[in-house]
């Protein structure tokens, strides 16, 4: 597999990869986020992962096909709970619609990896405690 072509990779660099903790947290591609530290520090955890199983293959599905896909991740992330948070990637401008997404504390890499593929992504954000956010593909 070639991987996702070039205008796609820079979409997800212009994209704000949003999540509702006691507050939002604004994650960007090769930024930090001190709130994101915080959290992290808070929960003595040091990875984390944006991930999505919305629109496999950036292909559109229905609002109800990606919601049942959703909560099949959530189900999939579920002994991450109480560190399982709701959000959206938002791109800056274009016709991509949000996708509702979840930040994941205290993921591996790997394992975050693993549930990218298995949802069809082409690329998931992961990140560790101070260190900037990375578009990791899949």
């Amino acid at each position: 597999m070639s991987g996702p072509p070039p205008e796609l990779i820079a979409a997800y660099q212009a994209t704000r990869f949003c999540a509702k903790v006691p507050g939002e947290i604004v994650i960007r591609i090769g930024q930090n986020s001190e709130f994101l530290d915080v959290l992290l520090e808070e929960a003595g955890l040091k990875d984390w992962a944006f991930i999505t199983a919305s629109n496999p293959q950036s292909q559109p599905l229905s609002d109800s096909e990606n919601a049942s896909r959703h909560e099949r991740l959530l189900a999939d992330v579920e002994k991450y709970q109480p560190h399982v948070y709701q959000g959206e990637g938002v791109p800056d401008e274009g016709e991509w619609q949000p996708e509702i997404s979840l930040l994941v504390l205290g993921i591996t890499r790997s394992d975050a990896l693993r549930l990218g593929k298995h949802y069809g992504q082409h690329a998931i954000v992961v990140g560790k405690k101070k260190s900037p956010a990375e578009l990791l593909l899949c």
